[in-house]
């Protein structure tokens, strides 16, 4: 569902309000957690690095939402549920998917999207042709299909079986600042102090959010 309604909705609101939206999936993360697991409940800290860390993706996309936004009811309405479904699949792959083997639970989740969604996407666009695709195109989808996809997922569940939902959801906060990273290395773009702030904010955030957990780490180290 998120892949779907991600790509559908991305055609009726702008990117930097989509980023917002699907920041929301931590907070939801959070909520779902507090009712399913023990070990993960709302804390004061949580909540409040979850805040500041949208908050911070807020300040980061502030400059564009200030030149206007495009936006349509329905487009929101796509992207918030895929953040939704993104924190469910979260804390259900924690309840029931933390033993599987490594590799089996992202290969199963990736090929059982791949088994509905192809017979979808010939049904919507009966006349396409894989002809039409070029080599440019061609590789950017093995690149992001090998990398962006595939070992992104498998190292997502591991860090879900070792970390948690609530932990594995702030992930979403962090994508962007790697974005402004790899965009100045990349693509030239400019550093404003929009964007240091706004990283401070989500860096601070997560900490806050795991505050505890990186102190029992650092107390495992220390022992």
């Amino acid at each position: 569902m998120p892949f779907t309604l991600i790509n559908w909705g991305e055609q009726y609101v702008d990117s930097s309000l989509a980023s917002i939206l699907n920041g929301l999936t931590p907070l939801f993360t959070i909520v779902l957690a507090q009712v399913m697991f023990a070990d993960e409940r709302m804390t004061k800290n949580k909540v409040q690095g979850a805040l500041i860390g949208l908050g911070g993706l807020v300040v980061l996309v502030l400059p564009s939402l200030l030149q206007g936004i495009t936006a349509t009811f329905m487009g929101i309405v796509a992207i918030s549920l895929a953040a939704i479904s993104y924190a469910i699949g979260l804390v259900y792959s924690r309840k029931h998917l933390i033993k599987t083997p490594t590799y089996h639970a992202p290969a199963a989740q990736l090929l059982s999207v791949t088994l509905y969604l192809l017979p979808i996407a010939f049904l919507i666009t009966p006349d396409f042709s894989f002809a039409e695709i070029s080599w440019n195109a061609l590789g950017s989808l093995i690149i992001l299909g090998s990398f962006g996809t595939a070992i992104a997922f498998i190292l997502y569940f591991k860090l879900l079986e070792q970390a948690g939902a609530g932990y594995t959801s702030m992930v979403t906060y962090i994508m962007p600042v790697y974005g402004v990273v790899l965009g100045m290395f990349f693509l030239n773009e400019e550093l404003t102090l929009w964007i240091v702030g706004g990283m401070i904010c989500i860096i601070s955030g997560i900490y806050l959010a795991n505050y505890k957990s990186f102190k029992s780490s650092r107390q495992q180290l220390k022992g």
